[in-house]
């Protein structure tokens, strides 16, 4: 990853997803959360790499808590 030296820069909160069956290496991932602070990694089981087509449900759950937990809402417009 080229602009790993860039994570650190990010200074908000932030959820990473992957699937389980990723083409990307996961340890990219886990590279990307323990380099960017306070970020929240979920890996989702039966998922490539489009999490949120493969278990839409799963991915709405986990952005619903990562929402929940950050004191952020999202409202309908």
């Amino acid at each position: 990853m080229e602009y790993t030296d860039r994570l650190p820069a990010i200074r908000v909160p932030t959820l990473i997803t992957i699937g389980d069956h990723d083409q990307c290496d996961p340890s990219l991932a886990r590279t990307m959360q323990e380099t960017i602070s306070g970020s929240k990694l979920v890996v989702l089981p039966r998922s490539s790499h489009t999490t949120s087509v493969d278990r839409p449900n799963m991915f709405n759950h986990a952005v619903d808590e990562f929402l929940r937990a950050g004191g952020t809402k999202l409202e309908a417009k």
